[in-house]
């Protein structure tokens, strides 16, 4: 592939990165995907449950992602493990309020999701993000 093909392909990745190491970009990012926790849902037919419920994948990836990208690219392991533990408490804090919100109710099986979502937003970080930070 001609080289300046393969920087074509680069440039996207490395805006993104440069995007994420905003933190006002970042804690918008965060606000919103927080707020879609504590939305009220109308009643579902039980059919939709797995779909509603694996939604926390996905969500809690992008939270992982933008949690850990806020953090130096240098700082290793200990930036992941501080970002499983901000994103639990996120999590935690999101099934709780659920419980004041209609359509809503906590579940410890939602927070479990999110914590399969967590690590695959660090991994996500680690293999598109991390090549691409300035401050790495």
């Amino acid at each position: 592939m001609p080289a300046s093909r393969i920087e074509s392909l680069r440039l996207p990745l490395r805006r993104v990165a440069s995007t994420l190491q905003s933190p006002m970009t970042t804690y918008a990012a965060l606000a919103a995907a927080f707020s879609l926790l504590l939305i009220p849902l109308p009643e579902l037919p039980e059919a939709m449950s797995p779909l509603v419920n694996g939604a926390h994948i996905p969500l809690f990836a992008l939270i992982g992602l933008l949690v850990r990208s806020r953090f130096p690219a240098t700082s290793g392991w200990g930036a992941d493990l501080a970002t499983l533990v901000i994103g639990a408490a996120i999590g935690a804090g999101g099934e709780l309020l659920q419980y004041w919100v209609p359509g809503r109710y906590p579940s410890i099986g939602d927070e479990l999701l999110d914590l399969v979502g967590l690590p695959l937003g660090i991994a996500a970080w680690r293999l598109l993000i991390l090549p691409w930070r300035t401050d790495s």
